[in-house]
Order: structure tokens, then sequence, then C-alpha cells
């Protein structure tokens, strides 16, 4: 096993909605996501000869998903048990580290079936940041929304840029 990069094939995954039970207005862990977590468990150590040595970095996820039926199912509600089921078995310390999370349906296997590769991502700063920072009014100081007009209703500021003040003297 490569510490950079983990490949394991796991049991398919219960759907969310089969995941947690309600119970006196609490809600838990359902038998099938319990037994969900054990098989995983037991997958994952297996596959590593052992308890692995958690992955500390940031992480890429790539899940495929091979459905047990042809029947239409969503596979949105499926990375949740995986990804928790995964940090119990000691893959990783938090599934609040996976910066990037694919998941693809493929072909039907009798029973299903989840491969899941993750692997760890060199650590990069960002040369320019995510999101425009925030532009101010010229006029009145106000912060732009994001269409570019002023919020202040007596200011009216344009996007193209012409200000009509109200003199309200």
């Amino acid at each position: 096993m490569n510490a950079s990069c983990l490949l394991l094939e796991l049991p398919f995954p219960p759907s969310l909605n089969t995941y947690y039970r309600n119970w006196n207005g609490r809600m838990l862990l359902s038998a099938k996501g319990r037994q969900y977590k054990t098989d995983v468990l037991a997958h994952v150590w297996t596959a590593c000869k052992g308890k692995p040595e958690p992955m500390t970095g940031r992480l890429k996820v790539d899940i495929q998903l091979h459905f047990p039926t042809q029947r239409l199912c969503d596979i949105d509600n499926r990375p949740k048990a995986i990804l928790d089921a995964l940090e119990e078995a000691g893959v990783f310390e938090n599934d609040s580290q996976v910066d990037v999370l694919t998941v693809e349906r493929c072909e039907v296997r009798k029973g299903g079936a989840c491969m899941v590769m993750i692997t760890e991502k060199p650590s990069t700063s960002w040369a320019v940041p995510p999101w425009p920072a925030p532009r101010e009014c010229e006029v009145c100081d106000y912060r732009l929304n994001i269409n570019g007009t002023c919020p202040n209703d007596v200011c009216h500021y344009r996007k193209d840029k012409r200000a009509d003040v109200v003199d309200l003297g």
C-alpha cells in the first residue's frame, strides 16, 4: 500500500435514506448503517494487512458505484456512508479532510460493489483568491451587491459606474 494513495473495493453502501433511524426524537445509526461500518472495517483491515496508518493531509476521493440492479437510484446519497465508514476504519482522521469528491455510476454488478480511490493532495496555496475581493460603492462606500449595484436606496449607484445621487436636502 502506498501511503499517499489507497485503492479499496468495498461492499455496496446503504442509501442515506436507510442509514439513520429516528428513535424517540433522536437520529441514530440504523442496523444497516452499523453493519456497513463493520463490513468496511473488515475490508480495509484485510486490504491493509492490519489497521491502516491514517492519512493526515488534504484528500481527493474517487468513488465508483456498481449498483446491484438496473433500478434508477440517486448516486448522491451514498458517499456519506462510505466516508463515515472509512473514517471509522482509520483510513483518514476526519472526513472533513476531503477537498475533492467524485462519484461515478458504473456498470451493474450482482450484489453491488464500490471502488474507492483515496489520494493525498499536495499542499497548494491559492495564487489568486478563489473569490474576487468585495468592491465598495464609489459614492457611499457601501459594499456592492454581486451584480455590481449598490444596496443603499439613497445612492442609486449603477453597474455602468454612473452615480445619480439623490439630494435629500
